[in-house]
């Protein structure tokens, strides 16, 4: 079982949609960059994942996910480093 294989796994939980609902109330289903409507639940840090707290999650639009996720290398997101 890889990473992935888990946190996909772990995207398709019970845990994580209650999660994920509360940031998007929170944020008012709005992107916290732009002000359009949110579509993601980002994680700002994989260190927690399974145990992240409500300020690790961000709700952003598609648009703002992907440039979020286009900004750092890949293995930097990984650990939480800028």
């Amino acid at each position: 079982m890889t990473w992935w294989d888990d946190y996909n796994r772990y995207l398709m939980s019970p845990e994580w949609r209650e999660k994920r609902a509360k940031v998007m109330r929170k944020a008012k289903y709005r992107c916290r960059d732009c002000g359009e409507r949110a579509q993601q639940v980002h994680h700002k840090t994989y260190k927690r994942l399974g145990n992240e707290r409500l300020s690790d999650l961000v709700a952003l639009c598609d648009t703002c996910h992907k440039k979020r996720h286009d900004k750092r290398p890949w293995w930097k997101r990984l650990i939480g480093l800028s």
